[in-house]
């Protein structure tokens, strides 16, 4: 998403927080995955191996030096590209090759992690014939040095009734930049391996930083303690002196051991150093299928503009603020404000959240513990979540109540520093 930025300075904001988070998970599991039935003695011991060493790294260089690291094992494919995309692998000591790709352009991560998981199944399907059967081993998020990692395994058998073959599907995403690294497996076994392979090229990875953010966050997000998914926030000062916020959301959530969900969305906001928003776009996509692609404009006195595709029709209707709309940049100035008014703990601040209603802005509440600073409650569109905060204004801790499941948001990683409230 690319947007200019208006020259018009109006009071305006963009909120997205632990409220947002929240409501982005907007439906739960209906079941869990089905328990494990007894295995045969030979599975067993397949999905038992590991590799106890990794063989060194080879460096691999993609053209321009667009992306730069290691690779564990030694190297059978050099990176390659093909449509906006590299290929590349190694043979790490196992009987199938670890393969990496990486895009040059943003992508929806959470959906192509998923695609490239079915890619590998269809691929054994042509080979060795049709599909017996399709299981989710696992659906999780991590991070890695302030890079989330999503991690997706499928174990499937496939072929005829004489010579069914089964296999295990793992892959693992990171995001460089504004860009994404994939990498995959598949082999029954090494999942370990598989991880330490990965955790080696994103530890190594470098790619072509444009600019450079004096802020930047990762929030992992849960649901009942389980990790699904990923907030990265980044905040860089233009020539101006306004800050443009770039907030990448997603998820995997396995529905039962058959079905999983995918969720991507992107906002980019432009604020004043005041945390008044100038403009903002945002985009989200479920299942890989967009659910909306709009912007927010403002227009004469306290009106805004929003446009775009909302649910597969065209959207184009004027929002009435009713007030001051804060970016951001914005809320974390007015929440580091609030820590500093002696006489006050309470405040409400206008946000716009696509998710839940792209045509109205809504009232997002955040009222702060009287004795503690540092903790509070926030509460927007039904849902209300109690945090914890840093002096910044910075959220570090989130949990509340979706329907009958904890949802969370946790601070797992931060480089730089957020500007303190103007006096």
């Amino acid at each position: 998403m690319t947007q200019k930025k208006h020259t018009r300075q109006n009071h305006a904001g963009f909120w997205i927080g632990l409220a947002l988070i929240s409501a982005q998970v907007s439906w739960v599991p209906t079941a869990n995955s089905a328990a494990a039935t007894e295995q045969p003695a030979w599975f067993k011991t397949a999905m038992a191996k590991e590799k106890k060493r990794l063989r060194r790294g080879s460096k691999f260089v993609l053209d321009g030096d667009v992306l730069t690291g290691k690779i564990p094992g030694k190297i059978i494919s050099r990176p390659e590209k093909s449509e906006g995309s590299w290929y590349f692998s190694s043979n790490i000591g196992t009987d199938s090759p670890l393969e990496c790709a990486y895009y040059e352009e943003p992508l929806n991560i959470a959906q192509a992690t998923s695609e490239v998981a079915d890619n590998i199944v269809a691929a054994m399907v042509n080979v060795h014939g049709p599909m017996k059967s399709k299981a989710l081993m696992a659906a999780s998020v991590g991070h890695n040095e302030g890079r989330p990692v999503l991690a997706l395994e499928w174990l499937y058998t496939v072929g005829k009734e004489n010579n069914v073959q089964a296999g295990l599907a793992k892959v693992r995403s990171t995001t460089i930049g504004d860009t994404v690294l994939l990498c995959w497996h598949n082999e029954l076994g090494y999942r370990e391996t598989f991880e330490r392979a990965f955790d080696s090229v994103v530890s190594s990875a470098k790619g072509v930083e444009v600019e450079t953010p004096y802020y930047q966050s990762l929030y992992l997000q849960s649901l009942d303690d389980k990790p699904i998914g990923f907030v990265q926030m980044s905040f860089i000062e233009d020539a101006d002196g306004d800050t443009r916020s770039t907030v990448v959301n997603a998820s995997l959530l396995a529905v039962d051991n058959k079905t999983l969900s995918t969720t991507d969305s992107a906002t980019v906001g432009y604020s004043t150093p005041t945390g008044s928003l100038i403009n903002a776009l945002a985009s989200s996509a479920n299942n890989g299928e967009t659910t909306f692609n709009l912007k927010l404009d403002p227009v004469e006195g306290e009106q805004w503009r929003v446009s775009g595709e909302y649910q597969g029709k065209a959207l184009d209707v004027p929002l009435q603020s009713g007030g001051d709309i804060i970016s951001e940049l914005g809320q974390v100035l007015a929440i580091a404000a609030l820590q500093q008014t002696a006489d006050q703990n309470e405040v409400v601040l206008n946000t716009w959240l696509p998710d839940v209603d792209p045509t109205k802005f809504i009232p997002a509440e955040i009222v702060l513990d009287a004795k503690d600073p540092s903790s509070g409650q926030m509460a927007v569109s039904g849902i209300e979540m109690s945090v914890k905060l840093d002096d910044s204004g910075n959220m570090l801790q989130g949990t509340g109540k979706l329907a009958q499941f904890e949802v969370g948001v946790e601070l797992v990683w931060q480089q730089g520093k957020l500007p303190g409230p103007q006096k």
